[in-house]
């Protein structure tokens, strides 16, 4: 890349001597010195690129070889170095980037860093630092596992603690597949949990439950902002730990993935099928953190 972009600059400046050349003597002045002015900014903008290549974390847009740090194409939200991307941020902190935390310096989340990841997927003492291509990302705050990261309520769309009924959900059974609305795989082991695709569409100003096949952008958007929230889920056979990791047809119901729902419903046996689980009622609350689920990466098994 370094070759290429050495040839680039002796090609322009070139081009800079030929055009004094071409220009000496000549009665437009101020024409010889804007052509002059546009070689020097061509020169700079060339050796402004930062080095990083294609998909790399960024936080703007002089980081990359290609020119664009962006959002745009990123499945996890964050900035990254983006070949044809179009909505490039200029500074520093865009679309998910994040503050000025160099690599592996302590970070409690991912907006703290400039990598967008803040992590302790590798970190030797457990602790929380900004991770270059780490892919539990979440933060710290005192969570565990990946977890501890901005967990509040998007868009206000439920309050912290709600009651409501629960229900029981399972891959390839009663109409559902085995890859979430989140856009991940799961198995009735999975600890997630889901609330009312309608409420959540409401809250982000839409009608319509918001999918990836009617608004791609807003559904990406949604997935980034819900998809891994940590809650908390007491019902008659106890407290349990779970993730959002999908959204339902309900109005008003909390869905279970069909384990999780055998637990918090209060079964003596793991059921197999979700007509074994019987009706019950639960009390949900937000506890603040947030997981990366990428991969199908669940923080809780049942």
């Amino acid at each position: 890349m370094w070759t290429i972009r050495l040839a680039l600059v002796c090609s322009v400046a070139l081009l800079a001597f030929a055009a004094v050349v071409h220009e000496k003597g000549a009665v437009e002045t101020p024409r010889m010195v804007d052509a002059n002015q546009t070689v020097i900014d061509m020169l700079q903008r060339l050796m402004k690129r930062g080095g990083k290549g294609d998909w790399e974390f960024c936080s703007s847009s002089s980081e990359c070889d290609n020119g664009c740090c962006s959002s745009e194409y990123s499945n996890d939200g964050k900035t990254k170095c983006t070949p044809g991307g179009s909505n490039c941020v200029s500074g520093g902190g865009g679309g998910g980037g994040g503050g000025g935390k160099g690599d592996w310096e302590m970070c409690s989340s991912d907006s703290d860093c400039s990598n967008g990841c803040c992590s302790n997927q590798y970190s030797n003492d457990g602790q929380y630092k900004c991770t270059p291509g780490g892919s539990q990302c979440g933060g710290g705050g005192g969570g565990g596992g990946g977890g501890g990261g901005d967990g509040s309520v998007p868009r206000n769309a439920w309050p912290t603690t709600f009651s409501m009924k629960g229900t029981p959900f399972a891959p390839g059974t009663g109409g559902e597949a085995d890859v979430t609305w989140c856009g991940e795989k799961f198995d009735v082991t999975d600890g997630i949990v889901s609330l009312p695709l309608l409420t959540w569409s409401k809250a982000y100003g839409s009608n319509d439950p918001v999918t990836y096949f009617n608004n791609p952008g807003l559904w990406q958007q949604m997935v980034n902002d819900i998809c891994g929230l940590e809650v908390r889920v007491t019902g008659p056979g106890g407290t349990f730990m779970a993730v959002i990791g999908d959204t339902n047809e309900w109005y008003e119901n909390l869905d279970h993935n069909l384990h999780l729902a055998g637990k918090v419903s209060g079964m003596s046996y793991t059921p197999t099928s979700m007509d074994q689980v019987p009706g019950f009622h639960i009390t949900g609350t937000f506890t603040g953190k947030k997981y990366s689920i990428k991969g199908s990466n669940y923080p809780y098994k049942y």
